[in-house]
């Protein structure tokens, strides 16, 4: 990474983490958690969401796409990456990337997001302080609840939005309209877009606060920064950009095998795992 794009990150995260605590610093010393989600409640009707069709959508079968897509790119790619057929061989190159697209959304969204920070602060869902007035703020720790996975803080649907902003990190070096493309619209633009919708659905349905839609993308993004220099992501981008392009080669019927494998495994991991969590819906 050149010095101008380092210090012009460096100041992306700097802004970004102003403006994390100053929302923080405003949900503590204001109602606009409640306030904002109530809009979304009627004594007579009850929650909006499940009758919205955009964000019951977004509540599934949207947070399930997001989830699975990912990994469903990844995995496939990882394995072939292992394959000794030439026609495999520039797969290779791109191994950390495969693997970032598995880690980041099933170890930093699945268990990250979705197991220990909601343990860890089990903050109860919105929905128990219309019922029996129970609130707590971001970051602070319910102890009466500790330990209840579900929780409402952070919300691991909005993790799964967010998480798309691993493209914009392996396709940091991009020059290419279609490489650039992913990196800003996949990479960036998506996942703001995405994150933001999945906040609003979440909110519709009582589950979660505006607050828990914030921090999950601030949780995200930190854990796909962690993934991206753990698997040492920028040092492959390196190394693709200094190494001469491969030749081409032919598909035989073994590679078609191993890519019709390589897909229906993950796959079939995927449909188990997001049918025995019902449909990923409790996050």
């Amino acid at each position: 990474m050149h010095k101008t794009e380092q210090h012009g990150f460096l100041m992306v995260n700097a802004a970004l983490s102003v403006l994390l605590f100053a929302s923080t610093v405003l949900f503590w010393r204001t109602s606009l958690d409640v306030d904002t989600i109530s809009r979304f409640y009627s004594e007579t009707e009850g929650w909006m969401g499940p009758n919205h069709p955009v964000l019951s959508f977004f509540y599934y079968p949207m947070n399930a796409l997001l989830f699975a897509v990912p990994i469903l790119i990844g995995l496939p790619l990882f394995l072939l990456s292992f394959s000794h057929s030439a026609f495999y061989k520039r797969i290779r190159r791109y191994r950390r990337h495969a693997l970032l697209f598995v880690c980041a959304p099933l170890f930093g969204v699945g268990i990250v997001n979705s197991l220990v920070l909601k343990g860890f602060f089990a903050r109860p869902r919105p929905a128990l302080f219309f019922t029996e007035d129970v609130y707590y703020r971001p970051l602070e720790i319910a102890f009466s609840y500790w330990g209840d996975v579900d929780a409402s803080f952070p919300s691991g649907h909005v993790s799964m939005g967010f998480v798309w902003v691993m493209f914009f990190f392996a396709f940091r070096q991009a020059k290419t309209p279609m490489a650039l493309f992913v990196k800003w619209g996949v990479g960036v633009v998506f996942p703001l877009v995405v994150g933001s919708v999945m906040t609003v659905s979440r909110m519709s349905y009582g589950d979660h606060y505006l607050s828990d839609g914030i921090w999950a993308g601030a949780f995200t993004y930190a854990v796909v920064i962690g993934f991206v220099h753990l698997l040492g992501v920028p040092e492959a981008n390196r190394n693709i950009e200094r190494s001469a392009p491969l030749p081409k080669g032919r598909p035989t019927l073994r590679d078609f095998v191993y890519l019709v494998l390589a897909v229906l495994l993950p796959a079939l991991f995927l449909t188990l795992l997001i049918v025995s969590f019902n449909g990923l819906t409790t996050v």
